[in-house]
């Protein structure tokens, strides 16, 4: 998949933009300061514990986009790193690719991470190949729930202890979402 932009304005405060490895202290900080908000929910953000894992994490990152085998893209607000929106498991055959996202806990409100959502969304599908995006959480994961509501993704199942996480297997829910005709 080509890259699916380098910036893209969501409003006069917040755009989308791709990883640049100068973000390192930046993402290491905000993950920093996320973790406990996201580590109940995600492995990779103990991962990041020193700035050179930072800087790893981008190389990776940016070696994804540049294959097109992921997309990353980070979100900033007033020019300050709050989160990220990217696409997982790309599907070339079946045009379509998983959305993965998290935020800052303190930075970015859910409304605005609604704007990011839709925003991105419109974007995968009128500049890319992609007809169908798909989001999977854990069942018990509220905001990522609400956020997959709240862009219009349907509901299309629940799988029992799909998800191994810290020691425990918990459920998962998939949710879907196609353009509209």
């Amino acid at each position: 998949m080509k890259l699916l932009f380098e910036t893209l304005k969501v409003s006069s405060e917040i755009r989308l933009r791709i990883p640049k490895t100068s973000d390192h202290n930046a993402f290491f900080e905000l993950i920093y300061e996320s973790n406990p908000y996201l580590s109940p929910w995600l492995d990779w953000p103990n991962k990041i514990s020193t700035p050179q894992a930072a800087v790893i994490m981008l190389r990776e990152m940016m070696l994804f986009n540049q294959g097109g085998q992921k997309f990353f893209s980070f979100l900033e607000k007033n020019g300050q790193l709050v989160g990220s929106i990217a696409l997982m498991r790309i599907d070339p055959k079946n045009f379509s690719a998983e959305v993965g996202f998290w935020k800052s806990p303190t930075q970015i409100s859910p409304q605005e991470m609604r704007s990011v959502g839709h925003a991105f969304c419109q974007a995968c599908f009128e500049k890319s190949f992609l007809k169908r995006l798909s989001i999977r959480c854990r069942a018990d994961n509220q905001a990522a729930i609400q956020f997959a509501k709240d862009l219009g993704f349907d509901k299309e199942g629940q799988q029992k202890a799909a998800i191994f996480h810290k020691n425990n297997f918990y459920d998962q829910v998939l949710f879907g979402k196609i353009p509209l005709s």
